[in-house]
């Protein structure tokens, strides 16, 4: 079980570990999506060999900052994303959160449920649809990542190397911009099916690509 102090509270009930997990993984995706973005932004087999050229020039005016702006989202991705999928008992993670789920069944089933829709004018009809997670769900999610530990591993190993000290002698790690896309699809997956199977409520992270990559436009528009 997770003890962690939050507000001068310990032990925090399911909402509470959820919406930190929520922020973190927030956080990482919008820092990958301005990663890309600023990367495609440049790259002929996404924008062509022309635009390419064109907005290499206009980054060129302020290359210092997208320097920064492209490492620093690359740091902030990887590290937050590694939360996520980190496997210590004192942190707040995905393994740690489907354990917490399975261990505290009898304080997350109809009643939390129904202390969590209080007052909802759709109780009735939610509550007909309601399905505590299940053992087939929990053991669904653990084969996920485990299906997966292989990237899980690597990028892991990228980050004790990489981010959160400098080894003087590293792993040569090769993570690919598909394998990461698909740790953040598996991160997505495992909150919102809980979140779904507790709260019926889920999120979506796709508009934050669109409107991040607008601005990034925006910003290369106004250099050009």
């Amino acid at each position: 079980m997770l003890y962690v102090t939050y507000g001068g509270m310990e032990n925090l009930k399911f909402n509470g570990y959820l919406t930190r997990m929520k922020d973190i993984y927030f956080h990482a995706i919008s820092a990958f999506y301005l990663y890309k973005g600023l990367s495609n932004i440049k790259n002929t087999n996404v924008v062509g060999n022309d635009k390419a050229i064109k907005n290499v020039a206009a980054m060129n005016k302020a290359k210092w900052f997208f320097q920064a702006a492209w490492e620093c989202s690359r740091y902030s991705w990887l590290t937050q994303l590694s939360k996520l999928f980190d496997e210590s008992k004192e942190s707040l993670n995905l393994t740690n959160m489907i354990n917490y789920v399975e261990s505290n069944k009898k304080h997350l089933g109809k009643d939390f449920f129904l202390d969590n829709n209080e007052g909802s004018f759709l109780i009735d009809e939610l509550l007909k649809r309601y399905k505590w997670v299940e053992k087939k769900d929990i053991e669904s999610l653990r084969q996920i990542l485990e299906e997966n530990n292989m990237i899980i591993e690597r990028l892991k190993t990228y980050r004790d190397e990489n981010l959160a000290h400098e080894d003087k002698k590293k792993t040569e790690v090769t993570i690919t911009i598909e394998e990461i896309d698909k740790l953040f699809e598996i991160a997505k997956e495992i909150l919102n099916t809980l979140s779904y199977k507790i709260n019926f409520d889920t999120t979506e992270y796709d508009h934050i690509e669109k409107y991040i990559k607008k601005d990034i436009e925006k910003i290369i528009k106004s250099l050009g």
